[in-house]
């Protein structure tokens, strides 16, 4: 293109309007893994998987599931026996646990042991010292793990936006600064043809 032809802004002008549009649904992803994880959190069963009396669930492997117990009276991991429905014992770590608490009848319950299920049926947890009770909730390793991910791509497609918002802005202030610039020399090279010497 010639250095004095009129340069167009519909490119800057499409970078500038879908910039901000993609910034607008960039929390999109986030909210979702929020919303899952906050699911999750509050589907915990409080009525069943006790320390007195273990009550059956069941779970597809393999599956993390995370016990949870009284914030003021939480039992050592090392304290609790999990058992699968084979016989075999399972691995029971208080590493890696999703930053999720819950709080029933004035109680807040955190998680304190997490173990992977690799057989789908009834495991048993016994936990001897524990002082008050123990619930169980599967999937929340999962949904934790999932809701970062999400986050992740709000951020990108946030700074995807923003790049574009701010290449547009910089682009259209370059094309007007040209656009700027030639008026003047066509205007002059118009007058200059539509001049015509007196007659002699």
């Amino acid at each position: 293109m010639p250095a004095n032809t009129r340069k167009s802004r519909v490119v800057a002008i499409l970078m500038i309007v879908f910039g901000p549009l993609i910034m607008l649904v960039s929390p999109a992803p986030g909210g979702i893994g929020f919303a899952s994880m906050a699911l999750d959190s509050f589907a915990i069963d409080f009525d069943g998987a006790s320390v007195d009396e273990q009550s059956p669930w069941f779970t597809d492997p393999p599956t993390s599931v995370t016990l949870f117990a009284d914030a003021n009276e939480l039992p050592s991991p090392d304290s609790c026996v999990v058992t699968a429905p084979s016989g075999a014992s399972v691995d029971v770590s208080g590493k890696g646990l999703p930053g999720v608490s819950h709080t029933d009848s004035g109680v807040t319950y955190e998680p304190f042991a997490q173990f992977e299920a690799t057989e789908e049926g009834e495991h048993t947890v016994d936990c001897t010292d524990a002082s008050t009770a123990v619930f169980s909730q599967s999937g929340l390793q999962e949904s934790s793990q999932l809701m970062n991910t999400l986050f992740i791509v709000s951020a990108v497609i946030f700074a995807v936006g923003m790049a574009l918002l701010v290449a547009g802005i910089v682009l259209l202030v370059r094309v007007n600064r040209h656009n700027r610039r030639i008026i003047p020399q066509a205007e002059y090279a118009q007058a200059a043809g539509s001049y015509a010497p007196p007659a002699g």
